[in-house]
């Protein structure tokens, strides 16, 4: 367990990201954003829906602490392609 300040600028206890993915419900919940506002900040679409800079600098930043990556093999999956040759 670590110690870091959320958004609000709180502290809280945060377990380690060890062993752990970091995913975008983890960085939703650490951010204080909803799950669509951290899904469109990563995927660069943030300022067509409306989302401040502010926002997205803040979820960039944690996802970056966090270790976030994209899961290739999900993100295949739903847009049902693989991108390995047939």
């Amino acid at each position: 367990m670590a110690v870091q300040r959320n958004w609000q600028g709180k502290t809280q206890m945060v377990r380690s990201s060890k062993g752990r993915k970091s995913t975008i419900y983890g960085i939703s919940e650490a951010t204080g954003t909803s799950v669509t506002a951290v899904s469109m900040v990563l995927n660069g679409s943030w300022a067509r829906y409306r989302i401040k800079e502010e926002t997205a600098n803040r979820i960039l930043e944690n996802a970056q602490q966090l270790g976030y990556n994209v899961n290739m093999r999900a993100r295949g999956l739903r847009l049902s392609r693989s991108g390995s040759p047939a």
